[in-house]
């Protein structure tokens, strides 16, 4: 072969020629099956002249593929595809970022497609050359971001707090209208880009009143991997020397990694709510103060109410003894039972002082069991006794037999009794004596067999609706001269024990209180 190249140069031209054209071919081969993206040449017809491994793989082109045709291997084109190929073949360079092309199977795909005219040695069009890039994924990436942003915008334009975002570089990427008003500018092209240039506009306060540095503001200590709630700052505006005082919330954003990339802050004004606090706060002392006023007036009160009997007592007594002296019958037994009357009323009334306050002060009193009954007659007896001037009164007696004894303190409980026994003959003070009847009733509580039931009822002139709502609210009293702190002690002191205090009443038809107490052997 090497005799027959030099006896013969045009036979050696003509070899090494089709050498570099097999070499050619081979090359073109070679980038055909290795290319990354899809690449096609064709001829003036749009017969395929080479094409890609990935251009036949995108396009899904069925067998041979040198030869065919392009809209024969690829069907259902679209006009703006032959619209391209014609216009490149007539000489023009077309390119494009964000075709969208639809395949014969429906799906459909983004692309970034160049295609250009190729010539021939005669300088004639031979065909085009097309380049595609499968741009799909990034392009629906795109347009999630841009609908997510869209939502966010959305999202921020509807929230009253100002909200922003900020990048790691500390530069505003997003914020709302709300942020605007917030820092006092009129429209988001007044809001300076970056952070750090707010400081220069103004002035965030901590509790301590030291002004805080701007690497302190709550966007960077979120970028530094803090998140808070509710930190509240006084702002002041430098230019105006408006203050106010503002909420932050914070957060760092992170991307898929956990690295930070950002932080998200929103802010609220809150300063009236500071001032609504301070007054409520000014408010509550008032109110505070009243209650202790009101407090020292029932404490005199109930003092002057549990006194004031046994002192009108002692009084009758001892003018009892005076008229005995003065009149110079000496009747030893009849001063001695006053002056003992005395002395004993006496000592009710310190004993009264010192059950009221242990009451006040809300310590335990002591308890035993007791006889209902006698603790009524008893009171009876201490009532009528110290009613020698008033009308008499028909007293009816329906105490149930065998009563179980119920659980108190003696002096308190007597002390209900003779407060509902005295208001009771109080009332009918201006009636005749055959209409005046006082019933006292006691026995277990239908329903219930764990408590007792008193009743001490009259035939006086009764209460109202109105007055029945408010008699057991302390200084009320249907009395000129009454305290009207009465039955509120009674009815704390029944509470206390564990029962009810109440009233039953209709004007005309006289008035009925009840009160219930604990059975003794069950408690």
């Amino acid at each position: 072969m090497s005799d027959q190249k030099k006896a013969n140069p045009a036979f050696a031209q003509g070899l090494d020629q089709l050498s570099l054209q097999h070499q050619k071919q081979r090359n073109l081969d070679l980038l055909n099956r290795h290319a990354p993206t899809a690449i096609a040449i064709f001829d003036c017809n749009m017969h395929y002249l080479s094409a890609s491994a990935r251009w036949i793989s995108d396009y899904h082109i069925q067998g041979e593929v040198l030869g065919q045709s392009h809209y024969q291997a690829v069907n259902n084109l679209c006009g703006i595809c032959k619209d391209y190929h014609d216009r490149a073949l007539a000489g023009e360079t077309i390119t494009t970022d964000n075709f969208l092309l639809e395949m014969p199977d429906g799906d459909t795909r983004w692309l970034r497609m160049e295609m250009e005219p190729w010539y021939q040695d005669n300088g004639a069009i031979g065909g085009i050359v097309i380049f595609s890039e499968d741009n799909t994924r990034q392009k629906n990436a795109e347009l999630a971001a841009e609908i997510s942003r869209s939502k966010l915008l959305a999202a921020l334009s509807s929230m009253n707090d100002a909200v922003y975002i900020a990048n790691e570089q500390g530069q505003l990427v997003d914020f709302n209208e709300a942020f605007v008003s917030y820092h006092g500018f009129k429209s988001k092209a007044e809001c300076p880009d970056k952070i750090s240039d707010y400081s220069a506009i103004l002035e965030k306060i901590g509790a301590d009143g030291k002004i805080i540095p701007w690497a302190q503001w709550p966007v960077f200590r979120a970028m530094r991997g803090e998140t808070a709630t509710g930190v509240e700052y006084r702002l002041r505006h430098k230019d105006r020397g408006q203050t106010w005082i503002g909420s932050y919330s914070f957060a760092p954003l992170r991307n898929s990694d956990g690295l930070i990339i950002g932080a998200l802050v929103s802010a609220r004004d809150v300063t009236e709510q500071h001032q609504m606090g301070q007054e409520n706060h000014a408010k509550r002392l008032e109110l505070e103060e009243a209650h202790r006023h009101l407090v020292v007036r029932q404490t005199a009160a109930a003092i002057a109410h549990e006194l004031n009997q046994p002192l009108n007592a002692i009084v009758n007594y001892t003018n009892v003894a005076l008229q005995i002296l003065e009149t110079g019958c000496h009747n030893s037994q009849s001063l001695a039972y006053a002056l003992t009357q005395a002395e004993q009323q006496a000592q009710r009334a310190g004993r009264a002082m010192h059950e009221l306050m242990a009451l006040l002060c809300k310590n335990q009193s002591v308890t035993e069991s007791l006889n209902i009954a006698a603790i009524m007659a008893d009171a009876v007896d201490f009532v009528i006794g110290n009613n020698a001037h008033g009308r008499p009164v028909f007293l009816i007696w329906q105490i149930a037999p065998g009563l179980a004894p119920v659980q108190g303190n003696r002096l308190q409980i007597q002390k209900v009794v003779v407060n509902l026994i005295a208001n009771a003959i109080q009332a009918m003070q201006g009636m005749a004596p055959e209409q005046a009847t006082l019933i006292l009733s006691a026995q277990t509580l239908p329903g219930d067999s764990t408590l007792q039931h008193v009743r001490v009822s009259d035939t006086g002139p009764g209460l109202s609706q109105a007055q029945a709502e408010e008699v057991f609210q302390p200084f009320f009293s249907t009395k000129a001269s009454g305290l009207g702190m009465g039955l509120a002690i009674s009815r704390t002191i029944i509470e206390a024990h564990g029962g009810k205090l109440w009233v039953e009443s209709s004007p005309g038809a006289g008035a009925h209180f009840h009160f219930t107490l604990p059975i003794a052997q069950l408690i």
